[in-house]
């Protein structure tokens, strides 16, 4: 640049010294050009007596894939029953000898340990182009990533055969491995002066047996993991987050945690979406029937099974002790775009609290009075029906909402202020299944299931 003469350039006070023979232009940088793939490439020059440089923007410099289709640093929800294929796309090179695939796991998005257990060095294979697309899952020694959650890294190494862009080069994508999982807790109604607050939650009981020793007052009642009061059993913190549908069952399991012979389900909620909340078993159960072991009617009329086969095994300390000796499963699964995933957890049913875990007042050795207990969630009865529900809730409100789904998520039914409008839902004219209520009030939403035969 000529400071005398603005927008000049000076050609006189340096020479040029070439780094190959062949055609130069300046454009304005000085570039020179390789006839083998008829490309310019830039040229680094220094003063009069230093050697000028080629600086090769080689074609294999800007390899490129993806994994799955996504970004660096992209993730992808992992099916623990069913590991998802990892897919190298849109793979872009120049001409090749070979490649090499390689393939790492670590704990954070910048530790990739190269050792042991923790990388796959596949084998190099003879080739003078890629392919558009690779599945990992074909090659040999893929299967050590099965079950791991955390971060791959999948690099591509290619030998270059141009004559003007040869050499070795390395490109690496990292995606983030994440599996889904389900969470639910147990928890009972914390009344009283026993429990430190209402509706808290306890632990899960996830393995058999239950060593717990069977509580004798309702303040253990509160801390005793693995058991349950028959009147305010149910879940607490469920977490669905992302799902696109899920179910609660409540069955009888054996000492080995399946479900025992012939077992029903005592309790089936089932739901889409996101959820977040609670679900009380006696809400949402069977109702019990002590002439039909295992003590259940089908279609339900009244539900509350357990506080209903409590209070009739009260009558016999035999029947009462059997009837806590019996082990239930609360399984929650969770079906996020295909994947099915499961948790479970166990109780029993306490019988040594003189029946106050379902709130009780004794008038006399042999006179049991029981109170009259406010409704505060929604119950429709029958269910199952032909179609024709009544329901019955101690809170509803002003401007009270209430949604019908069918089991496709598909809005049915919305009757805006049911206070007013009534209490009676009609399905009848709707195909016999599942079917999903929302009711909505001023402060909370209830959500249940409604079964038409």
């Amino acid at each position: 640049n000529n400071t005398s003469v603005p927008n000049q350039l000076n050609t006189t006070a340096a020479n040029v010294i070439t780094y190959s023979t062949g055609t130069y232009r300046v454009s304005p940088t000085l570039q020179w050009f390789c006839a083998s793939n008829g490309a310019w490439y830039g040229v680094t020059t220094g003063p009069v007596s230093a050697t000028v440089s080629v600086v090769r923007n080689l074609q294999n410099s800007t390899n490129s894939f993806n994994i799955n289709g996504l970004a660096n640093n992209g993730i992808i929800t992992q099916c623990p029953s069913a590991w998802t294929d990892l897919i190298m796309g849109g793979i872009t090179t120049g001409a090749i000898t070979n490649y090499q695939i390689i393939i790492e796991k670590g704990a954070t998005v910048t530790s990739f340990p190269a050792t042991g257990t923790n990388i796959f060095t596949g084998p190099v294979n003879s080739a003078t182009a890629m392919p558009g697309s690779i599945n990992l899952s074909a090659i040999s020694g893929y299967m050590f990533l099965l079950n791991h959650t955390g971060f791959v890294k999948v690099s591509l190494k290619v030998t270059a055969s141009g004559a003007c862009d040869n050499g070795v080069f390395t490109k690496s994508q990292v995606v983030q491995v994440n599996s889904i999982q389900t969470q639910a807790d147990f928890f009972m109604y914390r009344e009283g002066p026993f429990c430190n607050a209402p509706n808290d939650k306890k632990a899960l009981q996830t393995t058999l047996p239950i060593s717990t020793g069977t509580p004798t007052t309702p303040a253990l009642l509160c801390s005793a993991i693995g058991w349950q009061g028959a009147r305010k059993g149910g879940i607490v913190g469920i977490d669905v987050s992302g799902s696109n549908s899920w179910n609660m069952l409540v069955y009888e399991c054996n000492a080995a945690g399946t479900r025992a012979t012939n077992a029903p389900n005592i309790v089936n909620v089932a739901g889409v979406g996101d959820y977040t909340g609670t679900i009380k078993f006696n809400d949402n159960s069977l109702d019990f029937n002590a002439s039909n072991p295992p003590y259940y009617t089908a279609p339900a009329s009244n539900l509350d099974y357990f506080r209903n086969y409590y209070l009739w095994a009260m009558s016999s300390s035999a029947t009462l002790t059997a009837y806590s000796a019996k082990i239930w499963c609360a399984e929650l699964a969770v079906n996020v775009n295909g994947c099915i995933v499961s948790r479970k957890a166990y109780f029993r049913i306490a019988n040594g609290v003189n029946g106050q875990n379902w709130r009780m007042s004794s008038q006399g050795a042999s006179n049991l009075d029981f109170e009259e207990v406010e409704i505060v969630e929604p119950v429709f009865h029958p269910n199952p029906s032909n179609g024709i529900y009544k329901m019955e809730f101690d809170n509803l409100e002003e401007n009270t909402v209430l949604q019908i789904f069918d089991n496709l998520g598909r809005n049915i039914l919305t009757n805006i202020n049911i206070q007013k409008t009534g209490r009676v839902i009609d399905l009848s004219k709707y195909p016999a299944g599942n079917y999903i209520y929302n009711l909505k009030t001023k402060n909370k939403i209830y959500h249940g299931l409604l079964n038409k035969y």
